[in-house]
């Protein structure tokens, strides 16, 4: 600690000067650091995004501690492929839309939230602020978002959680200990202090990535204290040690993505630890873009969530339409706390206003419409530079289509030979966009044409998507259900659960006093009392009661 604070003491001595400011590549969007003094905070009134709070915090953190956050591996070649290779991709647009009302709602492990992106876990906010963590547990608060704090946090959990307003749900990191009691004992106090699930750090057992940025100032360190034994075995024994659920997070291997749904986790964390563990892997939409060719089931037997390198709302919105359930932010939170609470509650501002203005002006208010639906991103480059060629496959189930009014549409057939078919009972114009072969194009079905409903057959089969849309099945308590893959029911949640299949999900409502529809998000399985509104979601499978 001496050494550290000589360190910073250096950093002091050289505070007072005008500032000149490396924008290290980033977007250059204008902003006037001419008047900014070295070590000294700019106004937060003059900074209008997510980069420029960086810039910021660069200028006033003392050069050890900007190190500490900005690291990365090795050449950080992944770190800046994190941060730039949002050019690479394109949104498309689709027009003539009803996006009055916005929703950002979102569930996570069934919590529900105001927006679809959250606070990631990042060590040491104490190097930016005093109030630390607890200034960003209460800045999610204030937003309705969640917040995972380190478990290398500068303040205890239980500090955190006391900071915590009532209600608020918070998850917590973990890494994988070699020392079996301090994990156990960690597990037990994020259970007690009132945390509600774990995100198993499982990116560096046994060692850390050599950060050259960090090294300058902290030295090479020393024992990271992480297992280099930790198997998926040993992740399962984790599950054992709690009842929390335990979320894998730092993966970036479709194989183990895949693997982990079919032992039934519940959700997995794609990263590459924002770069700071190994130089040179892949980035979320890589990954995302890899389990589309490899197993695109996973999206329907998971939650997913991602970060890397997220600072504006297109790349939230990329994510989300590329099959993610939620975004995490790390660095943003950790440069923003320089202006303690005040500044991480500006960022989220910041980032759900471009958001709302982002989803409108693409042509859907619904977050719900955006997650899992492809034909909002043109990922074509991305894909001839990661795999060589573009994917051979799509990477969505249902093709993107407006829904007017809601309550009268059927989802696509999409087992339909030929191409997606729309089942309507209006004649307002419907918007299909197809990416199977070339960029997203929009077609637009003539307004006087009668679209005819396939009437449902029972089935006694599995229960899947789409091969099971439209058919009803009957439960072992004899009730019978419309399967509705892609359609969700607004309102009327009774409960909801975690179960292991699409048809687990549709017994457990056939079992359950009162219960008419379900809606399957990932492993998180919603039983409703009311059959409300119908609202397309392509990653959702529903089922209602006829």
């Amino acid at each position: 600690m001496a050494s550290l604070r000589a360190l910073l003491a250096l950093g002091l001595a050289s505070w007072g000067y005008a500032a000149t400011i490396d924008f290290e590549g980033l977007p250059d969007t204008g902003l006037d650091t001419s008047g900014w003094t070295t070590g000294r905070a700019p106004p937060m009134s003059s900074l209008v995004d997510l980069n420029d709070m960086q810039f910021a915090a660069k200028n006033t953190l003392s050069p050890a501690s900007y190190a500490y956050y900005r690291t990365a591996a090795l050449d950080e070649i992944t770190y800046q492929a994190n941060m730039l290779n949002w050019s690479k991709i394109r949104l498309n647009t689709f027009n003539l839309a009803d996006v009055s009302n916005a929703n950002l709602k979102t569930s996570i492990l069934g919590y529900q939230f105001n927006a679809p992106f959250f606070i990631a876990p990042a060590a040491q906010a104490g190097l930016a602020n005093g109030g630390a963590e607890s200034n960003l547990a209460k800045a999610a608060a204030a937003a309705g978002i969640l917040y995972v704090p380190s478990i290398s946090s500068s303040q205890s959990m239980e500090t955190i959680a006391s900071a915590r307003s009532s209600g608020q749900i918070l998850f917590h990191q973990e890494y994988a200990w070699s020392d079996k009691n301090r994990l156990q004992s960690e597990l037990d106090r994020m259970k007690a202090a009132g945390y509600k699930a774990v995100f198993l750090t499982v990116d560096n057992t046994g060692i850390n990535g050599i950060r050259s940025r960090q090294i300058r100032f902290y030295g090479r360190g020393g024992d990271s204290g992480h297992s280099d034994t930790f198997t998926v075995e040993s992740l399962q024994a984790v599950q054992k040690m709690t009842t929390l659920p335990i979320i894998p997070k730092g993966v970036t291997d479709v194989h183990l993505i895949k693997q982990l749904a079919d032992l039934g986790f519940p959700a997995v964390y794609i990263s590459n630890h924002g770069g700071r563990m190994v130089d040179l892997t892949p980035t979320a939409v890589e990954v995302l873009l890899d389990v589309h060719r490899l197993y695109p089931e996973v999206f329907d037997k998971m939650e997913i969530y991602v970060d890397g390198g997220v600072r504006r709302a297109t790349h939230v919105l990329i994510l989300l339409a590329l099959g993610a359930r939620a975004v995490g932010m790390g660095r943003p939170a950790m440069f923003a706390n320089i202006y303690g609470q005040a500044g991480v509650q500006q960022i989220l501002s910041q980032i759900r206003e471009e958001l709302i203005s982002t989803m409108r002006l693409v042509g859907q208010a619904n977050i719900d419409g955006i997650r899992g639906n492809t034909s909002f991103v043109n990922t074509r480059q991305v894909e001839y530079e990661y795999f060589g060629q573009p994917l051979t496959v799509d990477t969505h189930t249902n093709p993107f289509y407006f829904k007017s009014p809601p309550s009268q549409v059927t989802p696509p057939d999409s087992s339909a030979s030929g191409g997606s078919s729309l089942t309507t009972g209006t004649s307002n114009p419907t918007s299909i966009a197809t990416t199977s072969a070339g960029p997203t194009t929009a077609t637009t079905l003539n307004p006087t044409t009668t679209y005819t409903s396939v009437t449902p057959t029972a089935t006694s089969a599995t229960l899947s998507c789409p091969n099971s849309n439209n058919t009803a099945y009957i439960g072992p308590k004899g009730n019978k259900f419309l399967i509705e893959c892609g359609i969700d029911h607004r309102g009327g949640d009774m409960k909801s659960a975690s179960v292991s299949s699409f048809q687990a999900c549709v017994d457990l409502c056939d079992a359950t006093a009162g219960c008419v529809d379900v809606s399957l998000s990932g492993a998180a399985c919603y039983l409703k009392s009311t059959l409300g509104a119908a609202i397309a979601n392509s990653g959702i499978l529903g089922a209602k009661r006829i």
